[in-house]
């Protein structure tokens, strides 16, 4: 069973080539969006495995702002690009 899901991406090509440039790159944004909604989410827990720590030594680290997260609910997310991003940072 396959799943639709809507956007509010419009992609429209006109005959002069500049207008059509134009139109992508206001749509850029909204394409990085759809790419880290896209993105894996994964829990406090998840990273913490993946690092070989304790979950609240993960937890720490997002609430100190040194790994960004998303927050849903109650709940903190960590998207896989946020993590490779806090490893670069802290590679010594």
């Amino acid at each position: 069973m396959s799943k639709h899901y809507k956007t509010n991406l419009k992609i429209e090509f006109h005959t002069k080539p500049l207008q059509s440039k134009i139109k992508l790159y206001k749509l850029a944004p909204d394409l990085v969006k759809l790419n880290q909604m896209l993105e894996r989410l994964m829990t406090p827990e998840e990273v913490a495995e993946a690092l070989q720590l304790h979950h609240l030594t993960v937890l720490k680290f997002i609430k100190s702002k040194a790994l960004k997260s998303i927050k849903l609910g109650r709940i903190y997310r960590v998207t896989e690009s946020d993590l490779q991003s806090f490893l670069e940072n802290n590679r010594q």
